[in-house]
């Protein structure tokens, strides 16, 4: 976690400086009160802030401070990621595979929190290209996807090659990398099934038009369906909030009132903070996990591990996901046309979350 929170800090300032916030020759404070305010500690501070001199971003005057430098590296080498805040263990990850393959092929990186914006992506763009960007990756919201037309017309003004990373839009022909979701999905109900339980609920926020969601639900309703189990649309919660609107307390309620509400022995959670949100509600509820009902989640990040009993869940491919979307970005770059489809293979990782209820 600590890792994850100074390369947040590290690519916040980076968009600072690069977005003229932070002026060139402006002392970077690097006390304890900034410290706290960036919300780390003043050790993580010190080591952010001789990254980025390292990487030509600051440079520091001993006994004075720490300085903007007057020439960032070079921007004809600069490409972007546009995703949700790195606070999210899954984007944190990818965005490490896509920093390692940047700096590893010589490029310049900047990263830019959309917060699940479409505006914010949008304009986040625009401005990029201004500064000279030679290419972009995007982990595009909710919204955006939403917003497929608009975004269409928005790349054929644009005269630079982007990737998708992690989610797709099903109408645009366009270079991406993905996790094998459906497949992913199908796996993980079936494991479910394969534990004696056929009453499985599927939960997720409003945002099954996403596709890595829409997938998923498709691999479920895939084995419930070989199985021979009906497909009951009221195990189905989709109703909570998105990354945007988030509202934790709002969403253990909802899914109190969902565990109260339907009968079933295991609950298909689309990622790993809705898992959270069910861990909580059980919580509330008394429900004991796996006795009185099994929980599963999707990505395998640092949330899985740390649940009590830790979750059994879908393991993706994201440091791999962000280094071939640097790849085959960097090949777009130098001209090539074809488009590159990658769907990256998943793992089901077992633990202590599901109860084997055919021993019943």
């Amino acid at each position: 976690m600590k890792e994850i929170k100074s390369l947040r800090v590290k690519e916040q300032i980076k968009s600072d400086i690069l977005s003229g916030k932070l002026k060139p020759y402006e002392i970077i404070p690097s006390g304890r009160e900034y410290a706290e305010k960036l919300g780390i500690s003043r050790l993580t501070l010190e080591y952010v802030l001789e990254e980025l001199a390292k990487e030509g971003y600051v440079f520091r005057i001993k006994g004075k401070g720490t300085f903007v430098s007057p020439r960032i590296p070079e921007e004809s080498t600069l490409i972007s990621f546009i995703a949700p805040d790195l606070k999210n263990p899954f984007i944190a990850e990818v965005f490490m595979g896509i920093e390692h393959s940047a700096k590893k092929h010589g490029y310049g990186l900047v990263y830019v929190n959309s917060g699940e914006s479409s505006e914010k992506e949008i304009l986040s763009l625009q401005h990029l290209l201004n500064k000279g960007i030679k290419g972009l990756l995007l982990y595009s919201s909710d919204d955006l996807i939403q917003r497929e037309d608009e975004f269409e017309r928005l790349l054929s003004k644009i005269n630079i090659p982007v990737v998708l990373v992690d989610r797709y839009f099903q109408n645009l022909t366009l270079d991406f990398v993905v996790s094998d979701n459906k497949r992913g999905g199908y796996e993980l109900t079936r494991y479910l099934i394969d534990m004696g339980h056929r009453d499985i609920a599927f939960i997720c926020s409003s945002n099954l038009i996403t596709s890595s969601v829409r997938e998923r639900f498709e691999g479920y309703k895939k084995a419930l369906k070989e199985a021979k189990i009906p497909f009951r649309g009221e195990l189905v919660l989709n109703k909570l909030s998105s990354y945007k609107h988030f509202s934790f307390d709002k969403d253990i309620e909802l899914v109190s009132e969902f565990l109260n509400k339907e009968k079933f022995t295991a609950i298909f959670c689309a990622n790993e903070l809705i898992a959270s949100i069910v861990y909580k509600a059980c919580k509330k509820m008394n429900k004991n996990i796996p006795k009185d009902v099994s929980v599963v989640g999707f990505g395998d990040t640092t949330i899985a591990i740390y649940l009590d009993p830790p979750l059994t869940t879908m393991y993706q491919e994201k440091f791999l996901m962000g280094q071939k979307a640097v790849e085959i970005l960097i090949e777009k770059i130098k001209g090539e046309k074809n488009i590159t489809q990658i769907y990256l293979p998943t793992r089901l990782v077992i633990r202590d979350s599901v109860e084997n209820i055919k021993r019943r």
